[in-house]
């Protein structure tokens, strides 16, 4: 899409604002907040013709959460109900309801959940008339986090349950890790930290495999929940939860994430409970012996070793280089390193790579300023 977008010359306007929209979109699922804004300000300025009005209206969805993440409700909301209009005016059906969701995520973030779980009670009957199944796993999830922020734990678990099944029935992978993370909140609250570290760890994995960050608002929901486990646990044992999940396959996240649907217990533990630590496998045993890393990720270190670049790292395990970037940020932030060279020097001691053999190898290794 940068390159399509940077073509000289004539651009049909449908076209282009169609590119600005999806450049908008994506930029924003890696993180790349500045030029999302700008792409989806730009479509917003160049589709309010009759011709362009979806992908003005999908884009004002997007400027209004940043608004409403960065505090500005009037702002948001005013974008909203300007998206609203567009979609009534054209007949889209579709973007009314997601208009009607994103308003129901709003009115949740601010704390306002009548007016929330209404929305999404409007909203979810459409998307599942209609199939649409991204509309129906979050208008699910949004009813099972107002459930849950009104201490309905129980209800919570249905709706949350139900998002997650219905996600892993169409492999829905942008859905998924959302799904994981509503429901290690949920086992926060029924104070259940080791189940609630694994589906963390669980979800941070899978989003990995996508590429795609973890959005403000779940971040904004997260981290609270993150650091009372850890504080529950201990640093060693939130570590080897964490770990656990990250190297669990789907299937096994989605199954501890479905244990015990009815009564919401980890394994026919109580309530109020916490776990018995689960024995560990040889893979999560040889995670918690490097210091909490993937097996890829030890294998980036490895390379790191022998004085590779990211992009040749890329290269060489046939990713992109900003996978390989976020892995090595990842990779210093466990171990608590600030550069490549220690790194390596980490790496040939626990013996995961040998030294470097010629003096350019070693300059490389620790001139090779960390990425992220």
């Amino acid at each position: 899409l940068d390159r399509i977008l940077a073509i000289p010359g004539q651009i049909a306007s449908k076209a282009r604002v169609g590119g600005l929209s999806a450049a908008g979109l994506l930029a924003g699922l890696l993180g790349d907040y500045e030029r999302s804004i700008a792409w989806h300000q730009e479509t917003v300025a160049l589709g309010r013709d009759s011709e362009c009005l979806a992908f003005a209206g999908w884009s004002l969805h997007k400027l209004a959460y940043y608004a409403g993440f960065d505090g500005d409700v009037e702002l948001a909301s005013d974008r909203l109900a300007e998206s609203l209009e567009m979609f009534f005016e054209i007949g889209h059906e579709g973007g009314v309801a997601f208009t009607l969701l994103t308003q129901g995520l709003h009115a949740l973030h601010w704390g306002n959940y009548e007016r929330a779980e209404a929305l999404f009670r409007v909203s979810l009957p459409f998307f599942q008339e209609t199939g649409d199944t991204s509309g129906s796993v979050q208008a699910l999830r949004g009813l099972g986090n107002v459930a849950r922020q009104r201490g309905d734990l129980d209800a919570a678990s249905v709706h949350l349950q139900a998002a997650l099944r219905l996600a892993r029935q169409r492999v829905s992978s942008l859905e998924l890790p959302g799904c994981l993370d509503s429901l290690a909140n949920l086992a926060c609250a029924r104070v259940l930290p080791e189940r609630a570290a694994q589906l963390f760890g669980a979800s941070m994995a899978l989003r990995q495999t996508t590429g795609a960050e973890l959005v403000l608002w779940d971040r904004a929901a997260i981290e609270p929940d993150l650091l009372a486990i850890r504080a529950r646990l201990g640093d060693a044992a939130f570590e080897a939860a964490f770990a656990a999940g990250q190297e669990m396959t789907l299937e096994q996240a989605v199954a501890l994430a479905l244990e015990d649907s009815q009564s919401g217990r980890a394994g026919g533990e109580g309530a109020g409970a916490e776990p018995k630590e689960r024995k560990l496998t040889p893979l999560q045993a040889a995670k918690r012996k490097y210091g909490g890393l993937t097996a890829r990720e030890r294998e980036v270190a490895a390379l790191v070793a022998t004085g590779m670049s990211n992009r040749a790292i890329a290269d060489e395990l046939v990713v992109t280089v900003r996978t390989v970037e976020a892995h090595v940020t990842h990779i210093l932030r466990k171990l608590g390193f600030d550069s490549r060279a220690q790194v390596a020097g980490w790496a040939i001691d626990r013996g995961l790579a040998s030294p470097p053999k010629t003096l350019e190898e070693q300059m490389r290794g620790a001139s090779d300023a960390p990425q992220s």
